[in-house]
């Protein structure tokens, strides 16, 4: 313990966490998607190894990502599967930790509409037996997708959307209307 004190402690390095995050939102008739996948963990999934890759290099990998994204990135409705389009792929992080954002277009079959789905969804929990994903609707944790210890599977996610409020656009534009009212009142009060 002495020795310890006297020589300084190694230095400590932060682990991360074992997890994704998939950010899903309702637009409209299609959904939007942000996955973070860790790249040591994608490495190991794989086998596209980001972890040193400079950002300069990423447009090169870009096909083989989609590749493999495409495999395991499943919604439906109704066993239908939805459309599913990879928009962009970048890096970020910081010292050792880097993770792979995706974002994405989740587009239901037609004649269905975007307010549930069943999400399948297995990037990296598939090799990955510790790995969780986390997802979340807006800002809202709306549940997690791992592997089941007891049968060894992973099963997919039910994601309901909240209800597009009618009102949303609305609400705005009668903002605007108040504070024009407002202004007027000021001009002519201290005109």
């Amino acid at each position: 313990m002495l020795g310890a004190l006297l020589l300084g402690a190694p230095p400590a390095y932060a682990h991360p966490m074992p997890y994704s995050a998939v950010i899903l939102e309702r637009e409209g008739g299609h959904v939007t998607a942000e996955l973070q996948l860790p790249v040591e963990d994608l490495a190991v999934a794989s086998g596209l190894d980001l972890r040193t890759l400079p950002t300069a290099d990423l447009p090169a990998a870009t096909p083989a990502m989609r590749s493999y994204l495409s495999r395991h990135v499943h919604p439906t409705t109704d066993d239908k599967p939805w459309s599913v389009r990879f928009a962009d792929f970048t890096i970020a992080g910081t010292g050792s930790y880097r993770e792979l954002i995706v974002h994405a277009e989740l587009t239901p079959p037609g004649g269905t509409s975007a307010t549930e789905m069943t999400f399948g969804y297995d990037a990296i929990v598939h090799e990955v037996v510790t790995h969780t994903v986390l997802v979340s609707v807006q800002d809202k944790r709306v549940g997690e997708i791992r592997v089941d210890n007891r049968t060894m599977k992973v099963e997919p996610l039910t994601v309901a959307f909240p209800a597009e409020r009618p009102w949303g656009l609305l609400a705005g534009a009668g903002a605007v209307a108040v504070l024009a009212v407002a202004l007027r009142f000021r001009r002519r009060r201290f005109a």
